[in-house]
Protein backbone atom coordinates (compact mmCIF):
# COMPACT_ATOMS: atom_id res chain seq x y z
CA UNK A 1 0.00 0.00 0.00
CA UNK A 2 2.76 2.13 0.75
CA UNK A 3 1.41 3.41 4.04
CA UNK A 4 0.37 1.85 7.24
CA UNK A 5 -2.26 4.78 7.15
CA UNK A 6 -5.74 3.19 6.92
CA UNK A 7 -7.42 6.77 6.26
CA UNK A 8 -4.96 6.85 2.83
CA UNK A 9 -6.53 3.03 1.79
CA UNK A 10 -9.96 3.38 2.63
CA UNK A 11 -9.39 6.59 0.26
CA UNK A 12 -7.29 4.78 -2.11
CA UNK A 13 -9.82 1.91 -1.96
CA UNK A 14 -13.45 4.55 -2.23
CA UNK A 15 -11.32 5.94 -5.55
CA UNK A 16 -11.94 2.41 -6.84
CA UNK A 17 -8.03 0.85 -6.59
CA UNK A 18 -9.49 -2.58 -6.25
CA UNK A 19 -6.28 -3.97 -4.37
CA UNK A 20 -6.82 -1.54 -0.93
CA UNK A 21 -9.99 -2.66 -0.88
CA UNK A 22 -9.13 -6.49 -0.76
CA UNK A 23 -6.18 -5.26 1.70
CA UNK A 24 -9.02 -3.57 4.05
CA UNK A 25 -11.31 -7.11 3.58
CA UNK A 26 -8.03 -8.76 4.63
CA UNK A 27 -7.44 -6.38 7.75
CA UNK A 28 -10.84 -7.46 9.04
CA UNK A 29 -10.62 -10.82 8.19
CA UNK A 30 -7.42 -11.04 10.33
CA UNK A 31 -8.64 -8.67 13.05
CA UNK A 32 -11.92 -11.25 13.34
CA UNK A 33 -9.77 -14.49 13.07
CA UNK A 34 -7.66 -13.03 16.09
CA UNK A 35 -10.79 -12.19 18.31
CA UNK A 36 -12.32 -15.73 17.30
CA UNK A 37 -8.80 -17.85 18.16
CA UNK A 38 -8.54 -15.86 21.40
CA UNK A 39 -12.05 -16.56 22.30
CA UNK A 40 -11.22 -20.31 21.65
CA UNK A 41 -8.42 -20.63 23.74
CA UNK A 42 -10.62 -18.77 26.55
CA UNK A 43 -13.33 -21.63 25.92
CA UNK A 44 -15.57 -19.04 24.76
CA UNK A 45 -15.74 -16.74 28.20
CA UNK A 46 -15.17 -13.78 26.79
CA UNK A 47 -17.06 -10.97 28.83
CA UNK A 48 -16.05 -8.05 26.07
CA UNK A 49 -14.25 -7.04 23.24
CA UNK A 50 -13.28 -3.79 22.98
CA UNK A 51 -12.22 -1.98 19.56
CA UNK A 52 -9.25 0.78 20.75
CA UNK A 53 -7.31 3.08 18.22
CA UNK A 54 -7.94 4.62 15.40
CA UNK A 55 -9.87 1.96 14.21
CA UNK A 56 -12.61 2.25 16.28
CA UNK A 57 -13.38 5.15 15.18
CA UNK A 58 -13.90 3.70 11.11
CA UNK A 59 -17.78 3.00 11.04
CA UNK A 60 -17.01 0.49 8.16
CA UNK A 61 -14.18 -1.10 10.11
CA UNK A 62 -16.03 -1.70 13.02
CA UNK A 63 -18.96 -2.81 11.10
CA UNK A 64 -17.46 -5.77 9.34
CA UNK A 65 -15.37 -6.61 12.39
CA UNK A 66 -18.66 -6.80 14.25
CA UNK A 67 -20.26 -9.38 11.60
CA UNK A 68 -17.39 -10.94 12.00
CA UNK A 69 -17.48 -11.24 15.87
CA UNK A 70 -21.21 -10.55 16.57
CA UNK A 71 -21.97 -13.60 17.54
CA UNK A 72 -19.05 -14.30 20.10
CA UNK A 73 -19.56 -10.69 21.87
CA UNK A 74 -20.68 -7.41 20.37
CA UNK A 75 -17.20 -5.26 20.28
CA UNK A 76 -17.54 -2.21 22.34
CA UNK A 77 -15.65 1.26 21.91
CA UNK A 78 -14.17 2.99 24.85
CA UNK A 79 -16.15 6.54 25.86
CA UNK A 80 -14.56 9.37 24.28
CA UNK A 81 -12.58 11.08 26.09
CA UNK A 82 -10.47 14.25 25.83
CA UNK A 83 -8.50 12.86 22.92
CA UNK A 84 -11.34 11.86 21.28
CA UNK A 85 -10.85 15.21 18.77
CA UNK A 86 -7.54 14.42 18.28
CA UNK A 87 -8.93 10.54 16.64
CA UNK A 88 -11.63 12.20 15.31
CA UNK A 89 -9.26 14.70 13.30
CA UNK A 90 -6.74 11.96 12.48
CA UNK A 91 -8.70 8.94 12.06
CA UNK A 92 -11.94 9.85 10.18
CA UNK A 93 -12.39 7.43 7.82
Amino acid sequence: AGTSDMREVAKMAQEGNAKMAELIDAFHYQVGKEIGATAAAMHGKVDQIILTGGIAYGKKTVDAITDLVGWIRSPSIPARTSCWRWHRARCAF
